[in-house]
């Protein structure tokens, strides 16, 4: 006798005894599942085969199993391979309990286990051949996760846990994994390259391709979003020199991109190794400041975390004013802000000192003359609420605001401490 619904999992594990417990471990844990299942099914000692089982209880066994078994399962016997082949939903119960629920309910589930099991054995055993399918399957992980409420991997108090990016942490812990995938853009390039300044000025020639998988990798560090600032076996090569350089250039900002971190070919279509500059420079005047790093440790020490949608944990509900209460834009409340900057002499002459060494389509020498930090706290808070004007977008109403912006650590910093008023 069996029940359907949510105590089967548990009636069949209790009714089976000890023959049927042994089979659901050795499907969902062993490397070899092959061999042992078929073991196991023929065996002497084998009262109750699992391929006995009524349709319902098998289902909810299989569905616990790794990924990487639910893959290999067909290879095992025939009649496995046409449970695999008819019961869609058991790809479908497999991802669920190992990934995040999607927000797409469409996904095809097949494929994306197939993707995932693909993930897991190219990042144990990562070729660089393979950037483009894993910056494919690592944006599509990120852009299905969701919130989850395990509090297991709920190690932060700022990013809600998810278990896509659990998994996509630990296959990334991996020095050689970093290293294939995660440091391929043009800058990294340079860095190994170890130019002098006399070849500098050469320009940097690649054809399309391989600036596109130089943008995926730039793409891919920028959502691991912990900065990457030593390579090198013993991580002695630095990268906020040529980082730095980048960031300062100012051919860089043009009216095509925009003047901002974007392509410069006029479709503003984000540019990732400009972002990746900024992380890696971001990152390393953060750690160079104690105070700072220690407000910024969490954000910046969890990789992945931040990098999907609704990750953002919000803090506790507390008591608001009216105002608040109306106000659509969430203006109350404490902001941070990180500028660095170069020294104006440096800044110039690294810009326009011995233009004509250096040709329109090469990178400047690395930088590396010290940068001033400052942080920045700002507090504001609603004080009125008015009906949009006739030049005013209508949807919205005009909220008005006031507070005041400290520097935390230079408190002579005439540009940093100011009262805020505007609306």
């Amino acid at each position: 006798m069996y029940m359907a619904g949510s105590n089967v999992r548990s009636l069949s594990i209790s009714s089976l005894h000890g023959s049927l417990i042994s089979k659901i471990h050795i499907i969902s844990k062993t490397t070899q599942l092959n061999r042992k299942i078929i073991h196991t099914m023929d065996g002497p000692n084998a009262t109750v085969p699992i391929l006995q089982l009524p349709a319902e209880i098998l289902h909810h066994i299989l569905q616990w199993i790794a990924p990487a078994d639910l893959i290999i399962l067909p290879r095992v016997c025939k009649a496995f391979q046409t449970v695999t082949k008819v019961n869609h939903k058991l790809y479908r119960d497999v991802y669920m309990n190992t990934l995040d629920e999607p927000s797409n309910q469409s996904l095809d589930y097949e494929q994306e286990i197939r993707d995932f099991v693909k993930l897991e054995s190219i990042c144990n055993n990562p070729e660089k051949s393979e950037l483009e399918f894993v910056h494919d399957t690592v944006t599509r992980l990120l852009k299905n996760a969701s919130p989850s409420h395990d509090e297991a991997i709920n190690l932060s108090k700022t990013h809600a846990p998810s278990r896509n990016v659990a998994h996509l942490q630990s296959l990334f812990s991996r020095d050689d994994t970093a290293e294939a995938f995660l440091q391929g853009s043009s800058l990294f390039n340079r860095l190994r390259r170890q130019p002098t300044r006399d070849s500098i000025s050469a320009p940097t020639s690649c054809d399309d391709g391989y600036r596109t998988l130089q943008q995926q990798s730039a793409h891919l560090h920028c959502l691991y979003s912990r900065p990457i600032l030593n390579v090198g076996r013993l991580r002695s090569m630095k990268t906020y020199p040529y980082a730095c350089s980048k960031v300062y250039d100012l051919r860089q900002f043009t009216q095509n991109t925009g003047w901002g971190p974007f392509k410069d070919d006029g479709t503003f279509n984000v540019d990732w190794e400009k972002v990746e500059a900024i992380l890696i420079v971001l990152g390393h005047n953060i750690g160079a400041r104690r105070q700072i790093a220690r407000i910024f440790a969490e954000v910046w020490d969890s990789p992945f975390s931040g990098s999907f949608q609704n990750s953002f944990m919000a803090p506790p509900p507390r008591d608001i004013t009216s105002l608040e209460a109306r106000d659509p834009y969430g203006v109350t409340g404490t902001w941070y802000r990180i500028v660095c900057f170069l020294d104006y002499s440096d800044f110039f002459a690294f810009n326009f000192g011995d233009p004509e060494l250096i040709t329109a389509d090469a990178p400047r020498p690395p930088l590396d003359v010290g940068e001033a930090t400052r942080i920045i706290m700002m507090k504001v808070n609603v004080t009125s609420i008015e009906e949009p004007g006739p030049e005013d977008g209508q949807e919205l109403p005009v909220v008005h605001f006031r507070g005041v912006s400290r520097s935390l650590d230079d408190s002579f910093d005439d540009n940093a401490n100011s009262n805020i008023r505007g609306k």
